[in-house]
């Protein structure tokens, strides 16, 4: 990457790209200040941005340096700093602004280094609302409004002061105080302050980051009665006994009795009231047989309709045996089917759709038709639903979209009329998945402000086991609008809900950095990762890596959470296999981590519970990551030799690979390997085949029933598919051939193809190199420096002892895993000798670092190394 960079050539690794940096191109490349970001957007707002311009090139300079030497930690740390001081970046675009605009267009108002509960002025405004720098506990996510924190009023917004004591100023630095506090971890001070308010007659709503204080009615309650008058309704309680149960509840809910306040709305419910705490409504009705009363066709209306009640809950729904007992209970009468109860129909659906399909006698037909009216009910309603209805619904529809999209059950086709096969035929249909899923996208719009973290965590994850990314009316992608929503939210996100919405993003390659990034500031914020289940720590990092998003904290407080418990039993096979490779493809060093993974899997008696796709991608990460444990390696070659029959084309490629590359040959597992791969050669990428080749041959592990002419036709056919690298590993296949004896070969304009690729790759000269090449000329020796041989191998230094070539390889860290060498050493040393007939000695790194600066002792350790006494 480095001769890439110095020659001119950028490369994009996440967009897999690669130009040509012409020196006259802006776009691609700023001389002037030594960085390739361009500014968008207006001028630096410095109440916005604590830099000023020259600070911003020379960080955005010295991360770009960083980035270009692998330093990835301290270019995060770099990123960080420039967006705690006002300074958004977007890597992908190579674009920067801090003119306090965000990407929906709001104007962020000011920011400072740190917020504080003082300096406001007598209306309660704040002049710098926005998070603060560094690592100060009052630093938040979200954009703050002009009195310094994020909730907004609601209601009348008229204060009666004999109800509210306290002026509207004090109101504001009150909920700016307490914001703060929550934010530094000090809940017992922000409980007070939320008494304090409570007392004094505000209401908070931390949920949808509301406030109000607005006078109550005449009954000492703010909710509104809505229906036919209360006298008409025969109830068995006065209407003054409902207000005083309404103001009672609403006082256990302030004192946070909630179990209390639940009884009583039990209790309500059961003589026929009704709240809407969202609307600050209650309503009467009559409890019948089929629990519906009067209302207009359709879904009864969840607002603005005096004359029907509101949404009635299903109890009963999650208690359904059978899907036609669900059915039945929802199609009692159409005319009167609620919202909610449709909601909790489609939350149990899948499980009941799985119970239906497992029994034999059933009539398919009728059960199919009301499904399918059912379903065409809802989307005709969706936009009816309230956030939490809209998620269980949409969870239920992608759970059963994902079950009728095998198109059978067990490899049993789905009997004809059933209500899979036609739930698969309305839900596979390409056009009707796109109609239903983006018509739920766009009611999602209409009521996002209200969705909390559940919602928000399971309208995403719906989307993803739907293999479904959507796009609202306006061309703009949802999950660029959940993400928006979700990010000041995250404090309020439960451990599973923030695992599976990151999983979701990182499912369907959804990017959105902000969101990762703000994430991994809140995981890295708490104490301890206790909360989170094996599986939601494996998610959220294999998450990342699979954005190819960095997030050194966020990594660093995983590894050392998985160090810090007595074992690993909350871990099962497939997210210890996540972990280890997600480290392993983002590239973060962690040897203490990839040990306790290795010594656990070891203790284990058996690896039962690994599947095949576990065993090829453990030994993966550790030789992508150059981390060595031969036991380890050992026990998962002895399970794969015993189920060699359950590898795919990927499994046997990275298996072989993994070994090879680690150099750490197993000759039983290559060849117990090697009718699998003959088998899947015509299903194998060309990455795949390239690997299988490479690693064979680094191996030396003889295989003629895989590398025969059905190899070489498979070559043929996908030459156009190689990549440079997998095109210079057919290249020393093809030497291996020769070293062999074979006369298996490739025809020559591809074997030239792949000789072009192979010389092509070229590596900077290291310190060392050149200290040892300045060494060899200083006893009298000539060296033929990076000297390129016949079969294409450039060799360090070439010198002639006595008549005779010797090559000296320098070999840096990434030649050796630990102290042993890497297998494409071995592979290139093995073939130098073999086929150039040319003796290569080798100086390991740490054998010249203990040599220091003492140059009689470096002539002495080559003149030893090369015989010349």
């Amino acid at each position: 990457l480095q001769t890439l960079k110095s020659s001119g050539i950028d490369v994009d690794d996440k967009l897999k790209q690669w130009r040509v940096v012409d020196d006259d191109d802006d776009s691609m490349r700023n001389d002037y200040f030594g960085h390739d970001f361009t500014q968008v957007g207006g001028p630096i707002d410095p109440d916005v941005c604590t830099l000023d311009e020259d600070q911003i090139h020379s960080l955005l300079r010295k991360r770009t340096r960083l980035q270009r030497a692998r330093s990835f930690r301290d270019a995060d740390g770099i990123r960080d700093e420039l967006r705690r001081s006002g300074v958004k970046i977007d890597d992908k675009s190579k674009q920067w602004r801090a003119d306090g605009i965000l990407a929906d267009g709001t104007k962020i108002m000011g920011r400072s280094p740190r917020i504080v509960a003082t300096g406001s002025s007598d209306d309660g405004t704040f002049d710098n609302p926005f998070y603060g720098n560094g690592r100060d506990p009052t630093r938040y996510a979200g954009v703050m409004n002009r009195y310094g924190h994020v909730y907004r009023e609601v209601g009348a917004q008229i204060m009666d002061e004999s109800v509210v004591k306290l002026p509207r100023s004090e109101i504001h630095n009150l909920l700016r105080e307490r914001m703060v506090a929550k934010r530094a971890h000090d809940f017992g001070k922000a409980d007070e302050i939320l008494n304090k308010l409570r007392d004094n007659g505000v209401e908070v709503d931390d949920r949808l980051k509301e406030w109000r204080a607005d006078v109550l009615n005449e009954h000492g309650h703010d909710y509104t009665y809505i229906g036919e008058p209360f006298e008409t309704m025969n109830m068995t309680l006065t209407e003054e006994e409902v207000h005083s149960l309404i103001r009672e509840r609403i006082k256990c809910k302030r004192e946070r009795n909630f179990e209390k306040a639940e009884l009583i709305q039990k209790r309500l419910w059961s003589i026929g009231v009704e709240q809407d705490d969202k609307q600050k409504l209650w309503t009467t009705f009559r409890h019948s047989k089929t629990e519906n009363s009067t209302s207009t066709r359709g879904f009864s209306p969840r607002r603005n309709d005096s004359t029907t009640r509101m949404s009635s809950p299903s109890p009963k729904m999650k208690d359904c045996k059978t899907i036609e007992e669900a059915i039945a209970m929802s199609m009692e009468d159409p005319e009167q089917l609620t919202t909610r109860r449709v909601s909790a129909f489609w939350a149990v659906a899948p499980r009941l759709l799985d119970e239906y399909i497992q029994r034999t006698e059933h009539d398919q037909v009728p059960a199919s038709n009301q499904l399918a009216k059912i379903l065409s009910i809802t989307i005709g309603n969706i936009e009816s639903f309230s956030p939490r209805e809209l998620s269980t619904t949409t969870l239920g529809l992608a759970r059963i979209t994902k079950k009728v999209g095998r198109g059978n059950y067990h490899g049993k086709a789905f009997p004809e009329g059933s209500p899979h096969e036609k739930l698969h035929k309305i839900l596979l249909d390409p056009e009707m998945k796109h109609h239903i899923f983006r018509k739920i996208a766009n009611a999602t719009m209409r009521v996002l402000p209200e969705f909390d973290a559940r919602c928000l965590a399971n309208l995403c994850y719906a989307y993803a086991i739907a293999d479904y990314l959507p796009k609202i009316d306006d061309g703009s992608a949802l999950f660029d609008h959940l993400a928006e929503q979700s990010i000041p939210l995250l404090g309020t996100f439960k451990s599973q809900e923030l695992s599976n919405m990151l999983w979701a993003y990182a499912h369907l390659g959804a990017s959105h950095s902000d969101l990762f990034q703000e994430a991994g500031d809140a995981i890295d914020s708490l104490d301890r990762l206790g909360l989170f289940t094996g599986q939601a720590l494996s998610n959220i990092v294999w998450s990342y890596a699979t954005m190819k998003e960095r997030h050194s904290k966020l990594f660093l407080k995983v590894a050392n959470y998985v160090l810090s418990l007595a074992n690993l039993d909350k871990f099962r096979a497939q997210t210890l296999s996540n972990i280890v490779w997600a480290y392993a493809s983002v590239d973060f060093t962690h040897p203490l981590l990839f040990k306790r993974v290795a010594d656990y899997i070891v203790s284990l008696e058996d690896l039962s519970e690994f599947r095949a796709q576990h065993l090829s991608n453990i030994p993966w990460a550790f030789a992508t990551a150059k981390e060595s444990h031969p036991k380890l390696f050992e026990k998962i070659a002895e399970t794969a030799i015993e189920r060699q029959n359950e590898f795919n084309s990927q499994g046997v490629a990275n298996l072989v690979w993994a070994y090879a590359s680690n150099g750490q040959v197993d000759e039983r597992l290559f060849s117990s390997l090697a009718p699998s791969a003959e088998k899947l050669l015509g299903s194998c990428n060309s990455q795949e085949l390239g690997n299988v080749a490479w690693a064979y041959s680094a191996a030396n592990v003889s295989a003629p029933s895989v590398f025969n002419d059905a190899f070489i036709n498979v070559c043929l056919a996908k030459e156009d598919e190689f990549r440079t690298e997998s095109l210079s590993q057919l290249h020393q296949w093809q030497l291996w051939q020769e070293e062999s004896k074979s006369d298996v070969g490739l025809p020559l304009s591809l074997r030239n193809k792949c000789y072009k690729s192979f010389i092509s790759q070229r590596i900077e000269n290291s310190a060392v190199q050149d200290d040892v090449i300045s060494v060899l000329s200083s006893i009298g020796l000539r060296p033929e420096v990076e000297k390129l041989t016949e079969r294409g191998y450039r060799l360090d230094a070439l010198v002639d002892v006595n008549g005779k070539k010797i090559a000296v390889e320098v070999d840096g860290p990434f030649h050796f895993v630990g102290r042993k060498p890497a297998g494409k050493t071995i592979l290139k040393h093995r073939q130098v000798s073999n086929l150039e007939e040319i003796r290569v000695t080798s100086v390991p790194y740490w054998e010249w670092d203990e040599l220091g600066m003492d140059s009689g002792k470096k002539q002495m350790y080559l003149r030893l190394l090369l015989d010349l006494f």
